[in-house]
């Protein structure tokens, strides 16, 4: 179940920033570089990202113009393309300066899982942490903590160089029944370029990063 979750985030990779559109103008399926826009990861209709992940084929993630609003914060619905068989849909949204992912739906064992991450602040200092509910899978409740680890940093992707770069991590923790007690499962670290969106992320089972399960990386975008 851990790993068709794990895809299933990765299906939807992508945040609101300040649910604004942005402002100025950027190429269409852009090779890489700077880009001067409002916020981390615009979510205007059309807009589309194409991510190369480790063990599986190049895919693309684009934003619909589908919202809603859940405990009142706006969430705008993502497609792309259909990741094992795992049912479901994936939304993001925006508060203040906090960017969330939300997925939810079914795997093949027949387990549900509706689960939330706060993935990303765009405005505290390196340091700055959280801890957020993160909703549930198979019915045992999760949380999600959070932190900053780096700012406006330089990243190489595919080749191509990304400025204004954000990096988190979060984990997801499942408060299992007693005896039990909390069992930390995955690390989520996340590379948000200003103007562009998420240009990577590596899931790990280790803080360090030293046990790599997965690593995603951007290829190309359009921005709408």
């Amino acid at each position: 179940m851990k790993k068709n979750i794990l895809f299933f985030f990765i299906l939807a990779l992508v945040a609101t920033s300040c649910q604004k559109e942005v402002s100025e103008e950027v190429p269409t399926n852009n090779p890489g570089g700077p880009v001067t826009a409002d916020g981390y990861q615009p979510l205007t209709a059309g807009t589309s990202w194409k991510y190369r992940q480790t063990g599986m084929p190049d895919y693309s993630i684009i934003v619909t113009s589908n919202k809603k609003t859940v405990g009142g914060i706006q969430y705008v619905e993502l497609s792309g393309d259909q990741v094992g068989a795992v049912t479901g849909s994936s939304w993001f949204g925006i508060s203040g300066n906090n960017y969330y992912l939300k997925s939810a739906g079914t795997v093949p064992s027949g387990g549900s899982f509706d689960l939330t991450q706060l993935y990303l602040n765009d405005k505290e200092a390196v340091g700055h942490n959280w801890n957020i509910s993160g909703g549930q899978a198979n019915n045992i409740s999760a949380k999600v903590p959070g932190k900053i680890i780096e700012k406006d940093i330089t990243l190489t992707v595919q080749g191509k160089t990304y400025n204004n770069v954000i990096h988190t991590q979060t984990n997801i923790i499942y408060v299992m029944p007693a005896p039990f007690g909390e069992m930390s499962t995955l690390f989520y670290d996340y590379y948000v370029a200003k103007g562009v969106g998420i240009v990577k992320l590596i899931t790990s089972i280790d803080e360090d990063m030293t046990t790599v399960i997965s690593t995603m990386e951007l290829l190309e975008y359009s921005i709408k």
